[in-house]
C-alpha cells in the first residue's frame, strides 16, 4: 500500500496537473497554428508542478526509485521543452512539436527494462510504440489541428528513454 501512494504523489504532479494545465491552454489559445509548439506556460507550469512533486517526495524521504523516476520525467520535460522551443538567431521558432506522450511513455519503457528486466521492458517498449503512433494517428483524424508526425513521435520516444533510463540509472 505504501508503494502505491508513494507512485500517487508523481503520478499526481507530473501528469494530473499537467494535463489539466494543457487542456485548460488548449481552451484559451484557440488561435494557435498547428505545430506552433508547446505554450510557455505550459512548459513553465509543468515544470512547476514537477519541481512540486519532487520537493514533496524528497521532503518525505520517498524511496529513491521513486524520486528517480520522478527525476527522470522532470529531465524529460526539460529535453522535450528545448527541442520544441528551439528558435534560430533570428527569433524563428525552428524546434519540433516534440511528443511529450512518446517520450515519458518510452522513459517508462526503460525504467522497466532497468527495474524488472528484458520481457517487462519488452512489453513496456510495446505499449510505449502504440503510445507514440496514437499521437501520429491523431494528428491524421484531426487533421493536424493536435498531434504529432511520424518524426515527431520518433524523436519524442528516442529522448524520452535515453534521458529518464540515464537519470533513472544515476539516481536510483
Amino acid at each position: 500500500m505504501a508503494g502505491l501512494l508513494w507512485g500517487l504523489v508523481p503520478a499526481l504532479f507530473s501528469g494530473v496537473l499537467p494535463h489539466l494545465l494543457d487542456r485548460w491552454v488548449k481552451g484559451h489559445r484557440p488561435e494557435a497554428e498547428p505545430g506552433s509548439g508547446k505554450p510557455t506556460v505550459l512548459v513553465v507550469g509543468s515544470a512547476a508542478s514537477l519541481i512540486c512533486g519532487l520537493i514533496i517526495i524528497v521532503a518525505y524521504a520517498a524511496p529513491r526509485p521513486v524520486i528517480a523516476c520522478a527525476a527522470g520525467l522532470f529531465a524529460i520535460l526539460i529535453a522535450v521543452a528545448i527541442a520544441s522551443q528551439w528558435r534560430s538567431p533570428t527569433g524563428e521558432r525552428v524546434g519540433w512539436n516534440v511528443s511529450v506522450h512518446a517520450a515519458t511513455s518510452a522513459g517508462a519503457a526503460a525504467i522497466c527494462w532497468v527495474e524488472f528486466g528484458v520481457a517487462a521492458g519488452l512489453l513496456a517498449g510495446i505499449l510505449a510504440t502504440a503510445v507514440a503512433l496514437s499521437r501520429v494517428l491523431v494528428r491524421s483524424l484531426t487533421r493536424g489541428q493536435d498531434g504529432h508526425t511520424g518524426v515527431e513521435a520518433l524523436i519524442g520516444a528516442l529522448v524520452g528513454a535515453a534521458v529518464c533510463g540515464l537519470i533513472y540509472l544515476l539516481l536510483r
